[in-house]
Formats: structure tokens, C-alpha cells, sequence
């Protein structure tokens, strides 16, 4: 349960085709394609400015253990760092204050676990507050303030209600906004430097096995309900979102049904359908983030047990990688 817990919690194209310099590439890291990658359970991704690469930590379903990957322009390797957090599902994002990635989770009895990516390595923090045991968060780079956000919930909210937390680079803190969106975990946070604030867009809402539609904006002390004019997704089984610098718009991908899958994109005041040609199969579980090194929208997909896939969104269509 516990498990499952924690894997909601993180349910969070113009290519270059330089070399990777040496001086940013991992002595720790050794190369394997992206279909190597195994299925990985609660996976989560962000970009890390200090190495220039994507890093993705999960946990291997065929043994449940931990490993980390980084995202090298055409393909994931492996790393091997000194240190790794347990094999849990959690939320990743950068933060500003540390210049580190941070990781929050929850050990195997609940408890929560903070970390940090940095150097090439995982340290693990150990701050005097911090969320409420059994709380499952999904978290984002809130750029305007130079924090993170965390935003999520327990036990379906049956029983405890959502909260939102802020990590400053060395402790949590609870936040009290006077508005929030109702109750939910797995929501897709995701930071827009074109307006400038934080969205937070679906969630599972009590226990209910589907997302929302609703699309939230943090402004730093409460969060804002938004209402976009026009048509809009509809209720959703799964959905990823992440922001696209080239065209400035956030790109949701996301599925209805068993194969119903669809492509929008916010450009800060309406939703906008595409009908690519080619798509994702999003059948068990996805995420996507802008790789600021090769100004890539690139989403990772785990279509089957004995297959992955990565795809990078080119602005029009979803073109496989491998």
C-alpha cells in the first residue's frame, strides 16, 4: 500500500547533436541505451543545470532497487554514484537555494526521506521539519521565489487532507494558503517562466482512480484556480505534463480511455488541441521535462514490462528517440 502510496506521490523539438564536453560527463557512468532501462517503479525526472543532462531515479521492478540515470543528448546511461536512497516512488525537482536536485520519498515504514543530487552523487538531508509521515508529494521548481513546492496528500484524502510544503535548500515548511485545489495526490506541477508562476494541473481526487481537469497557478501564497476560456481536456485517466522553452507553452499528454490518448498545450490563458500523427503509448506510466541542454520537451514511457520508450515533443508531433 505503502507502494502504491508513494508511486501516485510522483505521478511529475530543436536537437543539438554536440558532443557531451568531458569535463560534464560522469566518471561514474556507463553507457546503455534507452530500451536498456529497466521498468522502473514510481520513476521520477528533472533537469540538473550544474551537469547539463536530465537525471531520472527510480526503482528496478525486477529486483526493487534503486538506480539512476542520466540523459546524455541521444541516450540514458546509467550512474553508479557512492550513495543512493532506498528503492521508493517519489518527486524530484531543482532546487535554486542548494544549486542541487532534491528528492523527497517515503521509506518502507511510511517515514519521509529527503535527498539531494549533487556532484555526480546522492546525499541524503536530514531537516529538522518535515512532511507527515505516510504523505505522498509530488514537487516543483518554483523559479520566481527560488524554492520548491510540494503538494500532496494521504491515504486517498479519506482520511487527511492535502497539504503544500516549501523547501528552502535546508528545511521543509508547512504552508497555510487560504485557497488550494480539493483534496488529491498525484497532481503534475510544473514551473512556466512565460507567466512566470507555478501550475499545478490534475491530480487523483479522493480515491477516485481518474484525474482532474482543473488547472491551479501558485502565486507564491496561495493557489489560484484558472479557468480557460474555450475547450478544454477532459477527465483523465493518466497525465504528464511539462513545459516546452521553445514554443513557451506547457504540453500536457495524456489518456482517457485505454487508448484515447491526447496532446494540448497552455500558453498561459487557453488550451490548445493537436492531433500528431505519432504518439506516446502511455499505457502504464509516464513523465516528461525540458532538457535546457538541448532545448528538447523529452518524455519517458513506460509502454509494457519488457519495454521503454523516449520521445521528444518537436511542437507539432511526438517523435520516437528510441
Amino acid at each position: 500500500m505503502l507502494r502504491a502510496a508513494a508511486l501516485l506521490g510522483s505521478l511529475i523539438l530543436i536537437g543539438c547533436t554536440s558532443e557531451v564536453p568531458a569535463s560534464q560527463r560522469s566518471p561514474n557512468a556507463s553507457p546503455a541505451a534507452s530500451d536498456a532501462v529497466p521498468r522502473l517503479s514510481g520513476f521520477s525526472m528533472a533537469y540538473d543545470p550544474g551537469s547539463r543532462k536530465l537525471v531520472m531515479f527510480g526503482a528496478s521492478e525486477a529486483d526493487f532497487k534503486p538506480t539512476t540515470w542520466t540523459w546524455d543528448r541521444s541516450q540514458w546511461r546509467q550512474e553508479h554514484p557512492a550513495t543512493s536512497p532506498p528503492a521508493f516512488g517519489g518527486s524530484m525537482a531543482y532546487d535554486r537555494a542548494s544549486a542541487s536536485l532534491v528528492l523527497y520519498g517515503l521509506g518502507s515504514d511510511g517515514s519521509p526521506q529527503t535527498w539531494e543530487w549533487t556532484a555526480g552523487t546522492w546525499v541524503e538531508r536530514h531537516p529538522p521539519a518535515a512532511p507527515p509521515r505516510f504523505y505522498s508529494f509530488s514537487l516543483g521548481d518554483n523559479e520566481a521565489a527560488g524554492n520548491v513546492i510540494a503538494f500532496g496528500g494521504c491515504c486517498a484524502q479519506d482520511i487527511a487532507p492535502s497539504q503544500t510544503w516549501s523547501w528552502d535548500g535546508s528545511t521543509w515548511k508547512r504552508l497555510q494558503p487560504n485557497t488550494m485545489p480539493i483534496d488529491r495526490v498525484g497532481v503534475n506541477l510544473v514551473y512556466d517562466p512565460a507567466i512566470q508562476k507555478l501550475v499545478l494541473f490534475g491530480g487523483y481526487v479522493r480515491g477516485s482512480g481518474n484525474q482532474s481537469n482543473d488547472l491551479w497557478t501558485w502565486d507564491g501564497k496561495r493557489w489560484v484556480r484558472e479557468y480557460p476560456p474555450g475547450v478544454i481536456p477532459s477527465e483523465l485517466a493518466t497525465a504528464a505534463i511539462g513545459y516546452d522553452g521553445i514554443h513557451r507553452t506547457l504540453v500536457l499528454l495524456a489518456r482517457s480511455g485505454k487508448s484515447d490518448e491526447g496532446t494540448w498545450a497552455w500558453d498561459g490563458r487557453t488550451w490548445t488541441a493537436f492531433s500528431p500523427s505519432g504518439m506516446p503509448s502511455t499505457r502504464v506510466y509516464y513523465q516528461m521535462a525540458w532538457d535546457e541542454a538541448t532545448h528538447q520537451l523529452v518524455l519517458f514511457d513506460e509502454v509494457s514490462a519488457n519495454e521503454s520508450q523516449t520521445w521528444i515533443w518537436t511542437g507539432t508531433k511526438w517523435s520516437r528517440k528510441s
